[in-house]
């Protein structure tokens, strides 16, 4: 477990004796770490895993086996990744990251006439809004009594909101921008 000086010590039939000495170095094992840019999706939806921490990488599950230090998923269903990351030295360490797919009945993404995609749909919690332009625009998510539960105004292409601590139910998210209100329906489950 450590580096180590081992001696050797032999004896002929004369009696005579030789030693030899010899070191033995112990690496560290590399500090593997994955990372996903998403550890809740929907049946089908990809998903970039990446490591840290070794040189070369190999990333196993029960369903496939893929190299490389940023690989693209596309499970169907639960599942469990291990990779195995090996560094300079030859030495090799594990880990484990879980992602977690739902069925995700329901829309998924929806795309506005002007562009705009709000996913996921249905969310557990956090959604996004993406833009095709850097105009201002105003957001405001409603509840179903029409009380306005978050507002923000920005000129972000991309605009993450967190329904986290919001009952589960039917939200309405009102976009404005250059001029145009689009409305759409959020479900949080």
């Amino acid at each position: 477990t450590v580096s180590t000086t081992y001696t050797v010590i032999g004896v002929n039939q004369f009696g005579c004796t030789a030693s030899a000495v010899q070191q033995i170095a112990v690496n560290n094992l590399p500090n593997v770490v994955p990372a996903a840019t998403s550890n809740q999706l929907c049946a089908g939806e990809s998903v970039t895993l990446s490591a840290t921490g070794a040189t070369n990488y190999i990333w196993n599950s029960n369903v496939n086996t893929i190299s490389g230090a940023q690989v693209v998923v596309t499970p169907n269903s639960s599942i469990t990744y291990s990779v195995n990351g090996t560094d300079v030295n030859g030495c090799t360490n594990s880990a484990n990251i879980t992602l977690a797919v739902s069925a995700c009945v329901g829309l998924n993404e929806i795309t506005t006439a002007n562009g705009v995609k709000v996913y996921p749909n249905p969310t557990s919690g956090d959604f996004n809004v993406e833009f095709t332009n850097d105009s201002d625009k105003t957001i405001e998510v409603l509840d179903i009594t029409g009380r306005v539960v978050i507002s923000s105004t920005s000129n972000n292409r991309k605009l993450n909101f967190s329904l986290s601590n919001l009952a589960n139910g039917v939200y309405t998210v009102k976009i404005q921008s250059n001029k145009t209100v689009e409305v759409v329906k959020v479900v949080k489950q």
